[in-house]
């Protein structure tokens, strides 16, 4: 009885096993079999496999009758732990009957419920495996040129009569990294420069064999000594279209998609376009590109120029900087980094750096980027006189004084050695209490009030908190803590946003250079006066935008005519414009959709003169654009089959043609209109019910 217990345990541990051999293959193979086409016969081997590796992990299955019996003495209680007297015949009275109750008792026992989870847990898993292999199966899959995918062409693909098969290989070119291919269909998606073999098998000695390419280029391909295979190689170098020839048998149009290599791309990071590197910041800037290529990049270098001097002295010079980066293992996106020590360049003071960067891939192709600018600020050039005369006579003082700070700084620098501590901080203090009026006097443009109004506010505040709680909900007050009303009622100044902006960056250069010279700091404080000052001669060049601004004036507006709605006295404005005849083959075009129009609507057999420049323009279209134009130029050639045999065209063919005609000619469908009114008489009438409607609400 353990023996039969047992051997019932062991098949349904390997009937599970088998279960999940079977629920782990097939998802996998079915996934292989639609990204890489490889064969479903490969699950013979994946199964045993799996039922091998899963024999092997889960020692269960070779359980023998004592590990029954003591499952059983621990599991149920009513065998009262003596099954192991069924394997050890007993020898007394006592051993004999209870034997004898144990096997009744044995005899009514189901299979406990443990025993059955590993069967239910592969089933559950089979269920999901069965769920994943559906999904596999119809999710559309993208068309991936360096696999063997299936063809997505919208046309179905037929073999024309008499080709019992075709074999088409692919050889991409080198530098693409991708695997030669090979496919059992006309239609090719392959990329620029790839060779394509053609092995076309007949079922009959055919005399001759050829493709048509743009319905204009014949190549006959070369036959066996039996006519039963034929062959043709090409180089892609174009997207179009093509059919077989065999005898004089014309096969259906087949696409040719050529993907294009494309240029490298490059993004600059940093620095930005334009950037200023006043005095006292490192001479030096990181820069930060990535660099990608569809097929990988080959190189990527720097082309630097340095232009220093002035006027006519201007002189120019050309250096290429590397990056430290290896380009051999030729990888589709490169992270570039470097830093352009300026110092290195031997620039001074005044110079430019233009650059920009250069990049090749596999095939030779080179793109460039944006060209940057580096610039050192000239700190002489900003402590000079010139460019100081404008119409504003408060603005020169406030320069002079900005430049009179820098002096006196340095001076306090070349003197510190010379000087007490006390005397250099004193000093450096005065100096940053200068520096702090000359912010106040340029922050009134802007409607800021000085220390003394903020002082005085916060005292009447003080003073007034006793009255919090009779001020509860008083809405005034609350919009007076969180507003400026003097920046609201004059809107502050009369400049412009840009200049505002300007000024702030201005105001935030002195601040910070008072910081520092007041922690007794002006070496750290000097770039920050130099960069105020710069800032303030770029604003020298906006006064005349300022003035020109003060001499507009508006029309005034009538209060009485405002939110009235009248439009009584606006005339409809004449457009006057002289439009030319559409050129002859526009004219064409339209006239063969016209034709077709007719042949829809009265199922003649027809097969317009108009039509030959319409299948030209769409077999042109279609050479450049298969994917568009193709689905169309199939139809022209059924309706003229049709016309040839006397009989009507379908229908779905002649809107085939109609829809490839509008795109070709920009035409669009008209709108809708009633056939009894024009549409001045409706606008008309419409503009007259409106201003009837305006009256009436009016009061």
């Amino acid at each position: 009885m353990l023996h039969r217990i047992g051997i019932r345990w062991k098949r349904r541990i390997l009937l599970a096993g088998s279960l999940w051999a079977i629920g782990i293959s097939m998802p996998l193979g079915v996934l292989l079999w639609r990204l890489w086409q490889v064969s479903l016969f490969w699950l013979v081997v994946f199964i045993p496999l799996v039922y091998i590796v899963f024999l092997f992990l889960n020692r269960s299955w070779r359980i023998g009758a004592n590990d029954v019996a003591r499952y059983l003495d621990k599991t149920e209680p009513a065998l009262e732990e003596s099954c192991i007297l069924l394997l050890n015949p007993p020898t007394g009275v006592l051993p004999g009957l209870q034997l004898q109750r144990i096997t009744a008792v044995l005899q009514t026992i189901d299979m406990p419920k443990p025993w059955l989870s590993p069967l239910k847990k592969s089933l559950a898993a089979l269920g999901v495996s069965v769920l994943l292999v559906l999904l596999v199966c119809f999710t559309p899959l993208k068309n991936n040129i360096g696999g063997n995918s299936k063809d997505t062409a919208s046309l179905p693909e037929k073999h024309p009569q008499g080709v019992s098969s075709v074999r088409v290989r692919i050889l991409p070119p080198v530098y693409t990294g991708n695997a030669a291919r090979e496919q059992k269909q006309f239609g090719l998606t392959v990329e620029e420069n790839s060779g394509v073999y053609w092995t076309v098998q007949t079922n009959y000695r055919a005399a001759n064999l050829y493709f048509v390419f743009n319905d204009s280029v014949k190549l006959p391909l070369q036959p066996d000594t039996a006519h039963r295979y034929w062959k043709l190689e090409k180089q892609i170098t174009r997207t179009g279209f093509y059919q077989l020839a065999a005898d004089s048998l014309l096969s259906e149009l087949y696409r040719i998609d050529m993907v294009p290599d494309e240029s490298p791309s490059i993004t600059v990071h940093q620095p930005r376009a334009g950037t200023v590197i006043d005095f006292g910041m490192p001479l030096r800037t990181g820069l930060r590109a990535t660099v990608t290529d569809d097929y990988g990049v080959q190189e990527a270098w720097i082309m630097a120029t340095i232009a220093s001097g002035s006027g006519e002295g201007v002189k120019f010079r050309e250096e290429q900087l590397r990056f430290p980066v290896s380009f051999a293992a030729h990888a589709r996106q490169y992270a570039l980094e470097r830093t352009i020590d300026l110092a290195a360049l031997k620039m001074i003071p005044g110079d430019e750096l233009y650059f920009y960067i250069l990049a090749r891939d596999n095939a030779g192709h080179e793109k460039r980027s944006d060209i940057s600018l580096i610039t050192l600020a000239d700190t002489a050039q900003l402590m000079s006189l010139s460019g100081l005369q404008i119409g504003m006579s408060v603005k020169p003082d406030f320069f002079r004084s900005q430049r009179q700070i820098i002096i006196e700084t340095e001076q306090l620098l070349r003197d510190r050695d010379t000087i007490s501590t006390e005397r250099f901080r004193e000093r450096s203090n005065n100096l940053g209490i200068d520096q702090k009026l000359l912010r106040m006097r340029y922050g009134k443009f802007l409607g800021e009030e000085n220390n003394l109004d903020g002082a005085a506010a916060d005292d009447h505040d003080h003073e007034g908190g006793g009255n919090e709680a009779a001020d509860f909900g008083n809405a005034e007050k609350i919009l007076d803590a969180f507003s400026h009303k003097h920046d609201i009622a004059e809107d502050a100044t009369f400049f412009s946003a840009e200049t505002k902006a300007q000024l702030k960056a201005t105001l935030a250069e002195m601040w910070n250079a008072e910081l520092n010279l007041r922690l007794y700091k002006p070496r750290e404080a000097l770039p920050y006066e130099y960069k105020a000052l710069r800032l303030l001669k770029e604003l020298q060049q906006k006064d005349r935008v300022y003035v020109a601004k003060t001499s507009t004036r508006t029309t005034p507006l009538k209060p009485e005519k405002r939110l009235t709605a009248d439009l009584s006295k606006i005339q409809e404005p004449l457009w006057q414009k002289t439009l030319t005849l559409p050129a002859e083959d526009t004219r064409q075009l339209r006239l063969a959709m016209a034709e077709l129009e007719k042949m829809r609507l009265s199922g003649q057999a027809l097969f317009p003169p108009s039509m030959n420049m319409a299948y030209r323009y769409i077999s042109n279209a279609a050479a450049s654009a298969p994917s568009t134009y193709l689905t169309a130029l199939a139809s022209v050639r059924r309706i003229q089959d049709a016309a040839a045999k006397k009989q009507p065209a379908a229908k779905t063919d002649v809107l085939q043609t109609q829809k490839a005609l509008q795109q070709l000619t920009g035409a669009g469908l008209p709108a809708p209109y009633h056939p009894g009114t024009s549409m001045q008489q409706a606008g008309r009438d419409y503009f007259q019910h409106l201003q009837q409607q305006r009256s009436y609400e009016r009061p």
